[in-house]
């Protein structure tokens, strides 16, 4: 019977991943942000014809687009090795482009650009360069921006200008992307403008709880009473960061408009009274300090050297065959995932080896990003959901992996009987030059 069983797996994964698990990935992905797509490339360019203006844009934008991935996926300190790349080398780059709001007259192109870059393509030439780089996307982080202004807070009061800076923000070229949410009436009874600002980890716990995250940013800018739509006035104001559901502060630091800040401010004022908004350039700055303490800490978690590689042989529990299905899709998102072998299959558990780049602890943390948790056992590496873990925890019972062994009557799987359950951009890690 188990037997039987086991074959009737084999046979469903088999054809699952020639014809309906490739469907099933596409649409996750769909709903997903891919790190190595850049979205909302605006371009607008004008030569003697149409087309010479649309082929200038294509080269504009690719160009562009390549700069923002390149910031993205790339440590700054790397970013100086990184060659002058000619227009026929970007494009060699490229797997695809999305237009949309294209206009075109007799002489002038405008369009909109998301550009899709090849994974293998981006991977060979920083490989060859020896460039370590991250591509594995964090969870949303959601987002409560606080404004405190003349000993008031506000957070979604109608005067919290910060919170609607926020929400005009395009944030999908984040490998950490962030949510910001509305002022629900939800929203407003789970946390006030005075608990963020504290850190109230109750109201926070309360908050996330609701909205089903693991984490949340309190991004507060402090703007000194004396602040004003003037240039005759202060340019400084303070934020503070505060991370997770306990409100932990891990940054403050001032922001300052520099002398090129208030000079090409002037510039755009121009009503010869010396009056701009200088609220949303000191917005703009805090913002990219925000983006950027956020990515680095990421980056630093998830940046890999694609020479390294392992591999862990691991267990998993399945009730059915969604179950498995699921977990193809899971794993053919993940990046540092190379190639998985399946060794045994039962009506309650599959055995998989992972071949992966990098370390276990950012192997485990990908895989967290999907709401799975690689764990040790008694008998092995067990990887469980985050249902299992919350169970575990909550009975503070020892995980028993299943024990890898294959019984009389079962034949282990290999690379070359079945598929590997593995995405069209993954690859086998080469050697970096040193």
């Amino acid at each position: 019977m188990r037997t039987i069983f086991f074959l009737y797996l084999v046979l469903l994964f088999s054809a699952l991943t020639h014809v309906f698990v490739p469907l099933a990935v596409a649409q996750n992905k769909a709903k997903q942000l891919d790190a190595f797509s850049i979205y909302n490339i605006s371009v607008d360019t004008t030569a003697r014809t149409a087309s010479e203006a649309r082929s200038q844009a294509l080269h504009i934008g690719q160009r562009q687009a390549l700069t923002a991935l390149f910031d993205k996926i790339v440590r700054p300190e790397d970013i100086s090795q990184l060659p002058q790349l000619d227009n026929a080398k970007i494009a060699s780059l490229v797997r695809g482009i999305d237009i949309s709001q294209e206009r075109s007259s007799t002489v002038r192109y405008i369009a909109n650009f998301t550009v899709h870059f090849s994974r293998e393509h981006v991977f060979n030439l920083l490989s060859g360069l020896n460039i370590p780089f991250a591509e594995t996307m964090a969870k949303p982080l959601w987002v409560l921006p606080i404004i405190s202004r003349e000993g008031t807070y506000s957070l979604w009061e109608s005067g919290n200008d910060w919170l609607s800076f926020w929400q005009q923000q395009d944030f999908r070229n984040n490998l950490v992307p962030f949510i910001v949410p509305t002022a629900t009436y939800q929203n407003i009874f789970l946390i006030d403008a005075l608990q963020a600002y504290q850190g109230n980890a109750a109201a926070l716990a309360r908050f996330a709880r609701h909205h089903q995250v693991d984490d949340i940013l309190v991004p507060i800018i402090t703007l000194p009473v004396t602040t004003a739509n003037s240039l005759e006035h202060t340019h400084l104001a303070t934020i503070t960061l505060r991370r997770g559901l306990t409100g932990d502060i891990i940054l403050q630091q001032d922001i300052r408009l520099t002398t090129a800040d208030i000079n090409n401010l002037t510039e755009l004022g121009d009503n010869g009274d010396n009056s701009v908004d200088i609220l949303p350039s000191l917005y703009e700055k805090a913002l990219r300090t925000i983006r950027q303490a956020t990515e680095t800490e990421w980056k630093n978690k998830v940046l890999v050297h694609y020479e390294e590689s392992a591999k862990l042989t691991i267990s998993y529990n399945t009730k059915s065959v969604k179950d498995w299905q699921e977990l193809q899709n899971k794993i053919s998102s993940q990046a540092l995932i190379l190639k998985t072998t399946l060794h045994d299959v039962s009506t309650d558990h599959l055995i998989l080896t992972l071949h992966y780049a990098g370390t276990v602890e950012q192997l485990q943390l990908s895989l967290q990003q999907q709401d799975l948790f690689l764990v040790p056992g008694e008998a092995g590496w067990m990887l469980l959901t985050k249902q299992e873990k919350e169970l575990i925890e909550a009975s503070e019972d020892t995980p028993h992996a299943a024990s890898i062994t294959y019984s009389d009557d079962v034949t282990p799987i290999t690379a070359t009987s079945v598929p590997p359950i593995i995405s069209d951009h993954q690859q086998t890690p080469t050697q970096s030059p040193h």
